[in-house]
């Protein structure tokens, strides 16, 4: 059995951490590249005539959905004591957690260097920009920020063991360096998940949460969609979930 950098058995659901060194080759091979978009396996693009860039690069149009003075949520473990976690199942047990520590209000959109969303606990990695480029022609931010999220440290950390996304609330919420850079932008612009994906984590939404996070196809604005059967389910569930698109 593969194990991690502490010296614990893996589980299956490690692989998410994988998009990190993905896109850190990426950006090493295309050093030119001024900005990335990351998409899993596991979402769909809808809509193909809408344009990334004119819609989360463009400062005008980047500037007119980014959430300022938001409050970040964590996907946290209810305490740091092994007994949270069931070492007989593949998933680790996370609380909701809403922090008291909020997007900045000042932020400009020619000074961020990652747009990402966020669902109800914690940061959505399914789908996210990350500037490589900036306007002064540097490459520290992208390059920092996925050296230190990817680090083994971050990895083998109890809480984060299966949990990319848990990893990044972290360094956001701790760094401001990293925070002052960062656009969030509402879930339905970037990543949404589907009706199906949505009622298989919870059948007990307010209607605000679930229209904050649920894809609409008779929302033009809306060009993907995230598939959790795709990931986690049957092959069956994962034909079912595209169908209903």
């Amino acid at each position: 059995m593969a194990r991690g950098p502490d010296g614990r058995p893996l589980k299956s659901k490690t692989w998410t951490w994988a998009k990190l060194a993905v896109l850190k080759h990426a950006l090493l091979a295309f050093p030119e590249a001024k900005h990335f978009w990351y998409l899993d396996a596991h979402a769909m693009v809808t809509d193909f005539s809408v344009s990334v860039t004119d819609r989360f690069v463009n400062e005008e149009a980047l500037d007119s959905i980014m959430m300022r003075d938001a409050p970040l949520k964590l996907a946290l473990p209810a305490t740091a004591m092994k007994s949270d976690m069931d070492e007989n199942e593949e998933t680790y047990h996370y609380g909701d957690t809403t922090t008291s520590v909020k997007t900045y209000k000042h932020t400009q959109p020619q000074n961020t260097h990652l747009v990402i969303t966020q669902g109800r606990t914690g940061v959505n990695t399914a789908s996210f920009l990350l500037t490589n480029l900036d306007h002064e022609g540097g490459r520290e931010y992208a390059h920092a920020l996925l050296d230190h999220w990817r680090d083994p440290l971050s990895r083998s950390y109890q809480g984060y063991r299966t949990r990319e996304t848990a990893a990044l609330g972290h360094i956001l919420r701790w760094h401001p360096s990293f925070l002052a850079r960062t656009a969030l932008v509402p879930t339905t612009q970037l990543a949404p998940l589907t009706p199906k994906s949505l009622w298989g984590l919870d059948t007990a939404w307010e209607i605000d949460e679930y229209n904050r996070l649920a894809y609409n196809k008779e929302d033009e604005s809306q060009f993907v969609a995230v598939l959790m059967a795709c990931q986690y389910g049957s092959t069956q569930e994962c034909l079912e979930e595209i169908i209903s698109l």
